[in-house]
């Protein structure tokens, strides 16, 4: 394995009771913007970007989305050019992210908002206080549900082999990590061994990343 390291209502209502412990969303929100800029992109779930031409237009989307504990944004880079829009972006998006538990990831990795937009991403959810816990977990593939327990993990490695992309993102959902875990927890861990030998026998990398928050 190649591994490279980078830092309707009542059905709705149902899903986010207690916080994040039964949520079994897992939203994948790519967005690509250059500092000082005022356009940004959004793809949700792996579908074609959206352009919007202001940072208030982008806000406003953001919050339509109505994000939660499950689901995850990934950026090239995060806004903080001091005295551009895009600093005050960073500020309104971190304080979001925050009180809504929204992972937050940084793929630096990227050397275009194309990679970005493109890249497959396996993410999955967890209770927000046990991220190990593979029989509460629920996978997908940019944000499509594959299943949960040991039946979604396998079919998450069916996929990767059907796929097949030279690289690959595995992205947790936002959980608990003032209570001594680490910041790359996953609920496979006892079968990582599967999982690397899917990405050997098809030359696949996973890229793994610590949440900025």
């Amino acid at each position: 394995m190649k591994l490279l390291r980078l830092f309707p209502l009542f059905s709705l209502v149902a899903l986010f009771v207690v916080g994040c412990q039964v949520n079994r969303l897992g939203r994948v929100v790519r967005v690509g913007f250059e500092d000082g800029a005022t356009n940004v992109q959004i793809s949700m779930n792996g579908d074609k970007p959206s352009l919007y031409t202001s940072i208030w237009d982008f806000r406003e989307r953001i919050v339509q989305l109505r994000l939660h504990c499950g689901d995850l944004i990934i950026l090239r880079d995060w806004p903080t050019a001091e005295g551009s829009q895009n600093a005050a972006l960073g500020d309104w998006l971190g304080s979001y992210c925050l009180t809504n538990k929204v992972a937050v990831y940084i793929y630096k990795g990227a050397h275009s908002d194309s990679e970005l937009f493109h890249i497959p991403v396996y993410n999955w959810t967890t209770p927000f206080d046990n991220p190990r816990n593979l029989s509460a977990a629920s996978f997908f593939y940019n944000g499509a549900a594959l299943g949960g327990g040991e039946h979604g993990f396998e079919r998450m490695l069916e996929l990767i082999k059907k796929v097949k992309t030279p690289k690959i993102l595995t992205l947790a959902s936002h959980y608990n990590m003032d209570t001594g875990f680490g910041p790359l927890e996953c609920p496979f861990e006892k079968e990582q061994d599967a999982l690397d030998q899917v990405l050997k026998a098809n030359g696949i990398m996973q890229i793994i990343m610590d949440p900025l928050f």
